[in-house]
């Protein structure tokens, strides 16, 4: 699974714009819709309440006419004959992840699940202490995960070093892979965790999520790299 989106909702979907009380689609979408009291023209515009949110309103339609990035829903076949269900886009619709849906539209809320929750770990572990550390390349010094590319210790910019998980951390310090020179930034993101959470089974995304809170815990097997 490759190329596959990490959507940002602090953002309009794709295709979408949002401002104050109005938001508009791109005019393929389907433009007859009620949605939160509001409603959408001829131009595919739509004002909604001031507490519905204009954001949230665009992205709540995106999500009822498209599938999550890298899935799919519909009617599953083989062992699910006229049942709807979903699962990854390299899956075929004879085995879904899950197809126990009378509906369309509760399969594809059910996709949204399945990616929102992996999505939202994701970013979890993108600064999760434990997971992935800071090194400055300059004075060796750990820094706490951060988006600054500046060492807290000898306040040299653009030295910091990010290791994700104990086999790349060991890799570092044994210098091996990693570019150490004053100045130069080296980021190796891996195990792959974005695509890869995506496949990643409930019971998976549970051991993560345990161990995200509980320091005692042993670094799941996913994480391992």
């Amino acid at each position: 699974m490759t190329d596959i989106p990490r959507l940002d909702y602090s953002k309009p979907p794709p295709g979408y714009t949002a401002d104050g009380q109005w938001w508009s689609h791109p005019p393929d979408e389907p433009s007859k819709v009620v949605f939160l009291g509001g409603y959408v023209d001829a131009r595919n515009v739509a004002r909604v309440a001031p507490d519905d949110g204009a954001l949230a309103a665009a992205w709540a339609h995106y999500k009822a006419h498209n599938d999550p990035p890298g899935m799919w829903s519909g009617q599953a076949r083989g062992e699910h004959p006229g049942g709807y269900g979903y699962a990854l886009m390299e899956s075929s619709h004879e085995h879904p992840l899950e197809a126990d849906f009378e509906r369309i539209d509760d399969a594809r809320a059910a996709a949204w699940a399945w990616y929102d929750r992996r999505l939202a770990l994701t970013s979890r572990l993108d600064t999760a202490p434990g997971f992935r550390v800071d090194h400055c390349g300059d004075c060796g010094a750990e820094n706490e995960p951060s988006d600054r590319d500046r060492c807290t210790v000898c306040q040299r910019r653009g030295t910091i070093i990010s290791t994700w998980g104990r086999a790349q951390a060991e890799r570092y310090k044994s210098h091996e892979r990693y570019t150490t020179a004053a100045g130069q930034r080296d980021q190796d993101v891996g195990p792959d965790i974005w695509p890869q959470s995506l496949t990643w089974s409930d019971a998976q995304v549970v051991e993560v999520e345990r161990w995200l809170v509980d320091s005692t815990a042993e670094m799941p097997e996913v994480l391992r790299g």
